[in-house]
């Protein structure tokens, strides 16, 4: 029999790789019968680029009673939720906001990425609302070395209100 244990892993821990020590208690029946617990700790290297779903297994891990076949324990790999990148296969997607004079006339922005580099972004064209930019090797590592795309989709903040004076300026200035 396999017992069947979620182990939550951080987008960070996925990118990087981890080694995850886990705690477990088991049964072990001696052949006098006697039923004892005992506690290991097992070790999980986790890899980089690993996706929810790596299924991990320990042969025998488990319980350990006469008459019944050894226990498996299998951990599966969950990812939890991260505050600002999203992961689709191995690709990382982010949003980016800007603010119409930024989408306009271009700015800077750094995005931290998971390894801790920080990444710049010049920003020089026009960008409109919805606009995705691509940059290549940026996103989850996979299992053959390679690496998937960083995928930045750019929201534009419209103000909510302009003074008359903004508004004249706007006018003579947009075709």
């Amino acid at each position: 029999t396999i017992i069947t244990k979620k182990i939550k892993c951080s987008l960070e821990e996925l990118y990087n790789g981890k080694i995850k020590k886990i705690k477990i208690s088991r049964k072990v029946q001696d052949n006098s019968g006697i039923v004892r617990t005992e506690t290991n700790i097992l070790e999980i290297n986790i890899k980089p680029g690993w996706k929810s779903g790596t299924k991990i297994n320990f042969k025998g891990a488990g319980d350990i009673l006469n008459n019944k076949p050894k226990q498996d324990i299998q951990f599966i790999i969950e990812e939890k939720p991260h505050p600002v990148f999203k992961r689709k296969g191995d690709d990382l997607r982010i949003i980016i906001n800007l603010s119409l004079k930024e989408a306009l006339c271009g700015t800077e922005k750094e995005i931290k990425t998971l390894d801790g580099k920080n990444l710049k972004l010049a920003i020089k064209n026009i960008i409109s609302p919805g606009m995705i930019k691509v940059y290549k090797d940026e996103g989850m590592p996979t299992k053959y070395g390679n690496r998937g795309n960083l995928v930045i989709k750019f929201k534009i903040l419209f103000p909510t209100e302009l003074s008359d004076k903004q508004k004249q300026i706007i006018d003579s200035c947009l075709i």
